[in-house]
C-alpha cells in the first residue's frame, strides 16, 4: 500500500486539551509520509442543536475513499460518516457511569457508545482497561485493537538532584478522582515543602492548602512551555488517581527523568510499566507520604525507580506511535 489518505475529526477546542496533546504531533508525524486532514467539530456541548451541527460539520467534510479516524470524545458523530471507512478511538468510558435519568442514560449508551462501536471499521482502546470496558458493556463486537498514541518525546531527559530542603511536588489535575487532596494533606506533614498544581484549584481545595501551612501554586491555561518546565524543576511527580483512560502523567514525568508515584489500578499500572511506587489506596495521604520518604531516603532505590521509568518511557515514542497506527490503517480492506 502507498500513500494513504487520512481524514481526523477531532472534539471541539473548548472540550478540553488532553486529547489533542496526544494526537497533534501523531497527525503531524504519519503526515509526513501520508495525505492527511483534520477537522476540529465546531460544538462541544451535548445539546440537540450542537449534535446536529456536529453531525452535519462531519458529514461534508467526510472522506469518501480514505480513512475517517474520529480521534476521541464525540463518538456519536460516526452516524455521520455510514458507508466510509472509518476508525474510532476510545480513551475511557467514565462518562457512561456519570449519574443521569434512565431514558437518557440509555439515548447516551446507544449513540455515544453502542452504535459507534458497532459501526467502525476499526475501533482502537488506548489502553487493556479500556478494551476491557468495552468488552463489558459492548457485547457481541468485532475485535478490539489497543494502540498507544500520546508520545512524550517533547519531555526531556533532565536529571535532578532532590532539593531535601525545599521538596517541589507536581500534582496534576484537580478533579475529585484526580484526589489532590491527598497530596496536600501529605504534603502538610513535609517540612518546608512546596507543591504546584495545574488545572484550576477549587475554592475547597484552595482553603484545605491555606489551613493545613501547605504552599502552593496554581496554573492553568498556560503554554505547554510551562507544563514542561514544571516536570523539570518538580522533585517527585504525585498522580494518585482513582480512575484513568490511560494517565499519560505517568510517562511525562518518567521521561523527565522524575520519581512519580501512582495508584495501582490498571490503567496507571501498566502504564507505569514498573517504574514508579504504585499506592494501594490513593486517598490514603499517609502511604503517600511513606512512599514520599522512600524516595527521599533511599538514594539507590530513587536512582532505580528513574532508570525504570525512563526505560519504559521510551515505549511511547512517536515513532512507535504512528507505526501502531499505520499498521491499523493499512489493514482496513
Amino acid at each position: 500500500m502507498g500513500t494513504m489518505n487520512i481524514t481526523y475529526f477531532n472534539r471541539a477546542l473548548d472540550a478540553g486539551i488532553s486529547i489533542r496533546q496526544g494526537f497533534e504531533p501523531l497527525i503531524k508525524k504519519i503526515g509526513e509520509t501520508n495525505h492527511v486532514e483534520s477537522y476540529d467539530l465546531p460544538e462541544s456541548r451535548f445539546t440537540p442543536k450542537c449534535i446536529l451541527k456536529n453531525l452535519w460539520f462531519t458529514y461534508k467534510h467526510r472522506n469518501k475513499h480514505g480513512i475517517n479516524h474520529l480521534t476521541g470524545g464525540c463518538h456519536y458523530i460516526l452516524l455521520a460518516l455510514l458507508g466510509c471507512k472509518t476508525v474510532l478511538t476510545v480513551h475511557d468510558l467514565g462518562f457512561y457511569n456519570h449519574k443521569m435519568n434512565p431514558i437518557k442514560h440509555f439515548i447516551f449508551y446507544y449513540f455515544q457508545i453502542y452504535l459507534p462501536i458497532k459501526l467502525a471499521t476499526k475501533v482502537i482502546a488506548i489502553t487493556e482497561k479500556t478494551k476491557s470496558e468495552i468488552n463489558s458493556i459492548v457485547p457481541f463486537h468485532r475485535e478490539i485493537l489497543v494502540a498507544r498514541h500520546h508520545s512524550v518525546d517533547q519531555f526531556t531527559y533532565s536529571p535532578k538532584e532532590i532539593d531535601k530542603k525545599h521538596l517541589k511536588l507536581l500534582a496534576i489535575g484537580t478533579e475529585p478522582h484526580k484526589n489532590l487532596e491527598t497530596v496536600i494533606r501529605a504534603a502538610a506533614k513535609i517540612l518546608n515543602s512546596s507543591l504546584v498544581v495545574f488545572k484550576k484549584m477549587t475554592d475547597e481545595q484552595k482553603d484545605m492548602c491555606e489551613k493545613l501551612g501547605v504552599s502552593y501554586q496554581n496554573k492553568y491555561n498556560v503554554p505547554r512551555q510551562e507544563v514542561l518546565d514544571a516536570y523539570r524543576e518538580a522533585d517527585i511527580v504525585c498522580f494518585p488517581s482513582s480512575y484513568e483512560g490511560f494517565g499519560a502523567i505517568t510517562v511525562e514525568g518518567q521521561r523527565t527523568g522524575r520519581p512519580v508515584i501512582t495508584t495501582n489500578r490498571e490503567p496507571m499500572k501498566s502504564v507505569a510499566g514498573g517504574g514508579a511506587i504504585l499506592l494501594n489506596n490513593p486517598k490514603d495521604d499517609k502511604e503517600l507520604l511513606a512512599a514520599i520518604n522512600k524516595i527521599l531516603e533511599d538514594k539507590e532505590f530513587r536512582k532505580s525507580l528513574i532508570e525504570r521509568g525512563y526505560k519504559n518511557s521510551l515505549l511511547y515514542s512517536l515513532d512507535n506511535c504512528a507505526k501502531e497506527h499505520i499498521e491499523i490503517y493499512k489493514s482496513i480492506k
